[in-house]
């Protein structure tokens, strides 16, 4: 989960400034983004399969982080 996160991160890094300066078309930060949501949906299922049972309680916010950003995923 940490190299996942870590890859997403970089390429945060990378296209953000770009796209300030108008040097990267509206394509690359899409699938960036799309990207960094997929990485985090997966390490959110990932998070829930490790905590087993108790990634579906109230103390355990890795479902709650999959439900948002599911909703993301779907916009």
């Amino acid at each position: 989960m940490l190299t996942e996160i870590t890859q997403s991160s970089v390429a945060g890094v990378a296209v953000g400034p770009a796209q300030g300066c108008g040097n990267r078309d509206s394509q690359q930060v899409s699938l960036a983004k799309r990207n960094n949501v997929n990485m985090a949906c997966e390490c959110a299922r990932e998070a829930r399969r490790l905590l087993g049972a108790n990634g579906i309680l109230v103390e355990y916010h890795s479902m709650r982080h999959l439900a948002n950003l599911e909703s993301v995923y779907t916009y």
